[in-house]
């Protein structure tokens, strides 16, 4: 773990509270020691070895080509290799090679349903007039899908080709060497989603246990591969019923010899099923520096094409849980902008649940995100830094691994730990997942994704610290219903009934929209807010009559606004102003934050984290910028500033406050349509909208200012590595429907 700068940020403080003076200059403190993480996949590993070496999925070599595997994405699989081998015509063909599974042969055809991110086998496949929306079909022509309603089923050829009736290419990523760390994926199954290791029958993999771990309890899940594990999404593999399945054990190894401390069998009949176990290693005796070894190895009668093994994250928890520490549910309400609700003054009925529930807790009425954008603010939220110290601005970018994340931190203190999340910007893959045991990420709906954690929820026996996020108030916009007919006014512009704003003419060709349609696309999206506001009416009213919330912190907020044309520009990511800062922030907690409070100190996205561990008694990392807003004499230690990088840009931007002065800055051509044209200055008491720049009235300022900022990026200088992601066609297909531009357009 990289150390904390506390000495710098003092130093800036007062130029913030008084914007005078140099910030000192202080020698950076020596590296803190790396903490061992819960997570043995985040470990190195000790062993790392095929017990029962098996061939190489030997391609065969017949008269006749046949479909061995597909994959919808056409483009090569993660991992592949090319393998020439002689064609029909005397030459040689390149097949790609690659950790995946289909079997099939003539006369072989399998049907198979979507069940969200699953795909299942279907025992009597459908005939192919039959096929239903969401079902697919497979036989030696090709992938046969209907993907709506009274469409013709379209037929997709397999990436690959193979001279095998029945290929099976090993789901097994490359063993590391001792000292490095496994390649991990995420898998979901039924019970589970979350990072996962898919092995061969006959692999063990060791990890070296210290003298706390050996006292501690393992967490950890197991199952058969079924049809679908995912690596940056990427569908990989496919096992029918009929076939056989694995061994799974767990051996603590030492100097004094074995202990085996569990076992189990699976079939394939059990295949895509996920299955819990939590041992108590603190009950058994190891010996002397035990490593821990997870073996696997192909049941008795199993095939070559048997289902795959799969280890889901082992965790290391401590011995003991304090049962009465407080649950943490944090909601946060993607894109969703502070002052379109009525608790923050807003005159239309957008948010009446909203407001009650506010109305018994507490509000913070100047509430600022961390970024303009979902990755970066999310980074932020979870380690309490600001974006000049994580970096990660850019899609392509993740959660650096060396940070601490507040999930990190309850799953060490004995939480249970889950998220729930709409996919996009908020995927596992992104180093979001980074402590939390579970993590469900899809593309569906609210109401999907709030049923999804009250299931969960419901099954906890220790504290909790649960995650949701969605997508509701984000474009594309078509609200339904009451909502739609009471906040969506008459309309006789030529925008249709759903608006991307990406498709907005006057948007893709850079010009001012016209009045009309703001206020058309600004009243969709209060229908949004007002359906938002019903789903989460019903999933918290349900969670509390449940008993559920009794001794829990309910944290509610967003990531960061919309703008609709107030200074010209329409979305969101490239802007300071308080239409994409600004943001609800509500806390309730029995005994804690109740009673209707309004807060009027100005706080930020990275004070989020720190709240959540004060209020739950557990220590707040050092390395962490934000702090606990129940300390109100600690807030001015940390300055109120947002530094940010936009993607179009390599110059960073800046927002600052100074009592009641909010100072933004960015390239003049970063906002085209914007008149204050780089540097603007506000009064955010007397003009919250931003509506007068006083930047050109105070020319005396102007340094005080610059030395200001030039002080705080000294002061808050990037402190992790940069960290990248891939990110699948489907992902990005997804993020298109979200109208985020990527960089192959």
């Amino acid at each position: 773990m990289l150390a904390s700068h506390r000495l710098l940020l003092l130093a800036a403080v007062p130029l913030l509270a008084q914007c005078g003076g140099k910030a000192e200059v202080v020698p950076t403190p020596p590296p803190a020691p790396v903490r061992a993480r819960p997570a043995l996949f985040d470990r190195p590993v000790a062993q790392a070895l095929r017990v029962e070496p098996e061939e190489d999925s030997v391609l065969g070599i017949l008269e006749s080509a046949e479909m061995a595997l597909f994959r919808e994405e056409g483009m090569p699989p993660w991992d592949y290799r090319e393998v020439p081998f002689p064609s029909g015509e005397g030459g040689t063909k390149t097949l790609w090679h690659a950790p995946a599974t289909l079997p099939i042969a003539p006369g072989v055809t399998w049907g198979m349903s979507q069940r969200r991110k699953n795909w299942a086998a279907r025992k009597s496949p459908p005939k192919l007039a039959d096929l239903k929306p969401g079902e697919f079909l497979v036989d030696e022509r090709g992938i046969h899908f209907v993907g709506r309603k009274d469409q013709k089923p379209t037929v997709t050829r397999p990436v690959y080709e193979t001279l095998s009736t029945a290929i099976s290419t090993r789901i097994a990523p490359p063993l590391p060497e001792p000292g490095e760390t496994l390649v991990v994926w995420e898998i979901e199954m039924k019970g589970t989603a979350r990072r996962a290791i898919p092995v061969a029958a006959g692999t063990d993999l060791a990890w070296t246990l210290s003298k706390r771990d050996a006292r501690s309890r393992l967490r950890f899940a197991y199952g058969l591969q079924a049809f679908t594990a995912t690596r940056d999404d990427q569908m990989v593999g496919f096992v029918p019923e009929a076939l056989v399945g694995a061994t799974f054990s767990l051996v603590a190894q030492s100097e004094e010899g074995e202990v085996e401390l569990w076992s189990d069998e699976l079939g394939s009949a059990e295949a895509g099923v996920a299955h819990a176990v939590e041992l108590n290693l603190g009950g058994r005796d190891l010996g002397r520096s035990p490593t821990l070894h997870f073996r696997t190895a192909r049941a008795a009668g199993s095939s070559e094409h048997s289902p795959h093994p799969v280890w889901f994250e082992p965790m290391i928890r401590p011995a003991k849980v304090e049962e009465e520490r407080p649950n943490v549910l944090l909601i946060v309400l993607d894109t969703l902008r502070a002052d379109r609700l009525g608790c923050y003054g807003y005159d239309r009925p957008t948010s009446p649940f909203l407001d009650a529930y506010a109305a018994t807790g507490v509000l913070y009425e100047q509430a600022w995100s961390s970024a303009p954008w979902t990755l970066p603010s999310h980074v932020s939220l979870f380690t309490s830094t600001y974006g000049s110290e994580h970096g990660a601005f850019d899609g392509d970018a993740r959660l650096p691994s060396e940070a601490e994340t507040v999930a990190e931190v309850m799953l060490d203190a004995g939480y249970d730990t889950a998220a729930f999340t709409e996919s996009g910007y908020v995927r596992a893959d992104l180093g979001l997942a980074q402590g939390f045991e579970s993590f469900w990420a899809h593309d569906g709906d609210v109401a999907g994704t709030f049923a999804q954690a009250k299931e969960w929820i419901k099954e906890r026996r220790r504290p909790y610290f649960a995650f949701v996020q969605t997508y509701k108030v984000h474009a594309p916009y078509d609200p339904e219903g009451q909502p739609r007919e009471k906040l969506v006014r008459d309309y006789d512009g030529s925008l249709p009934r759903e608006v991307r704003l990406s498709a907005v003419p006057a948007i893709r060709r850079g010009k001012r929209v016209a009045p009309k349609d703001r206020k058309y696309i600004s009243d969709l999206y209060d229908a949004e807010i007002r359906e938002l506001d019903i789903e989460l009416n019903m999933f918290l009213q349900s969670l509390d009559r449940a008993g559920f919330l009794d001794s829990t912190l309910v944290v509610i907020t967003s990531d960061h606004g919309e703008e609709f044309g107030e200074h010209g520009e329409f979305g969101h990511a490239n802007g300071l102003y308080e239409s994409l800062l600004g943001v609800p922030l509500i806390l309730r907690m029995p005994g804690k934050f109740e009673g209707g409070q309004r807060v009027r100190r100005p706080v930020l996205g990275i004070d989020v984290a720190p709240t959540i561990l004060h209020a739950v008694d557990l220590p707040i990392p050092t390395t962490w910028s934000g702090r606990a807003l129940q300390e109100e004499s600690k807030l001015d230690e940390r300055p109120l500033w947002v530094p940010y990088r936009p993607q179009e840009s390599d110059v960073m931007t800046f927002a600052a406050m100074r009592g009641d002065l909010k100072l933004i800055r960015y390239p003049a051509d970063l906002r085209p349509l914007d008149a204050a044209g780089g540097t603007a200055l506000f009064d955010l008491d007397e003009d919250p909208a931003e509506t007068t720049d006083l930047w050109p009235d105070v020319p005396d300022d102007h340094e005080r200012w610059k030395r200001t900022l030039e002080s705080l990026q000294g002061a808050f200088p990037r402190v992790y590595d940069r960290e990248t992601n891939s990110t699948s066609a489907r992902v990005r297909a997804q993020l298109r429907q979200l109208g985020y531009a990527l960089d192959d357009e």
